[in-house]
């Protein structure tokens, strides 16, 4: 039968990059704790449930003072929206910003 001779002879200097072994002592890249891709996060990680019940970190929205355009702080807010005042309409909030806006605008 007839073989080739590169069947019979193989060159071991001739390994590309991706086939050389690397050293033990290299770490791989996507196992370094700084990717997205660390296998190993799944095990530290914590469960949902414990993460559900942790204590907030921040504070709830209702117990800062929040102040209105002119500094004012503003006494009776909103339910929804407590950075505005309770009987203050939507639309007169959207026109509040949009006319800080355009002043902003203006100054430059």
């Amino acid at each position: 039968s007839r073989k080739s001779k590169k069947s019979h002879h193989s060159d071991k200097d001739d390994l590309s990059p991706r086939h050389q072994h690397k050293p033990s002592g290299e770490v791989k890249p996507h196992l370094h704790k700084e990717t997205k891709a660390d296998p190993n996060a799944a095990i530290s990680e914590a469960q949902p449930v414990a993460t559900a019940l942790e204590a907030p970190t921040m504070a709830p929205l209702r117990s800062l003072t929040h102040k209105d355009d002119k500094g004012n702080p503003i006494t009776d807010p909103d339910f929804s929206n407590p950075t505005r005042y309770r009987w203050e309409r939507p639309l007169e909030t959207i026109r509040r910003f949009q006319e800080a806006i355009d002043q902003d605008y203006r100054r430059r």
